[in-house]
């Protein structure tokens, strides 16, 4: 998966919206997702800098792309500001907060 795609990059400018407090009002607002735990990390693969990068369980995140890879990870905008690859059973809904 390529952050170059285009249908990725528009749900990042989205989630980024979103996030700014200014969201398409012709879409329906991205749910909110927890990273699993509450204490330590977990170490997610970075799009961007193509390495691991620790990430802080109870982060919230944003999906931003559900299509499984081989390795049953999620692509996912976490608040540290990172797209990461994530394992689909270490984020859970939370809703809208």
């Amino acid at each position: 998966m390529k952050l170059e795609d285009t249908v990725i990059t528009k749900k990042l400018q989205r989630v980024l919206n979103q996030l700014a407090g200014i969201p398409d009002k012709n879409k329906e607002l991205l749910p909110e997702m927890i990273i699993r735990g509450s204490s330590g990390y977990i170490m997610c693969y970075d799009i961007t800098s193509r390495s691991f990068i620790k990430v802080a369980r109870g982060t919230t995140c944003f999906m931003i792309d559900e299509t499984l890879d081989p390795r049953n990870r999620v692509m996912v905008y976490v608040s540290s500001n990172n797209v990461v690859m994530i394992d689909r059973k270490e984020i859970f809904y939370v809703g809208y907060n």
